[in-house]
């Protein structure tokens, strides 16, 4: 977790700016699976729930957290495997 200083805000105050790197690797995504992902960390991060709970979701016994928002994710790279698989 990398912490930098935004804008000041109304008060004059700086006000400390958070972000994390997650780097997700799959042969395929679901709709908002990310975003969803993302949102479980997140509640585990700010203290919602504990880590055991992404086991749980991973395992299908609880509902992952809420969607992250689209505009807090970015695309960095996106590869395509042109092997045969099993083959």
């Amino acid at each position: 977790i990398g912490g930098v200083q935004a804008g000041a805000n109304g008060a004059g105050q700086v006000t400390p700016l958070h972000f994390l790197c997650v780097e997700l690797t799959a042969d395929g995504f679901l709709t908002h699976m990310v975003r969803r992902i993302i949102g479980t960390l997140r509640q585990v991060g700010e203290g919602q729930c504990n880590a055991e709970a992404v086991e749980e979701v991973l395992a299908g016994a609880r509902e992952a957290g809420p969607s992250a928002p689209p505009h807090a994710l970015i695309c960095s790279r996106v590869a395509q495997c042109t092997g045969v698989i099993g083959g």
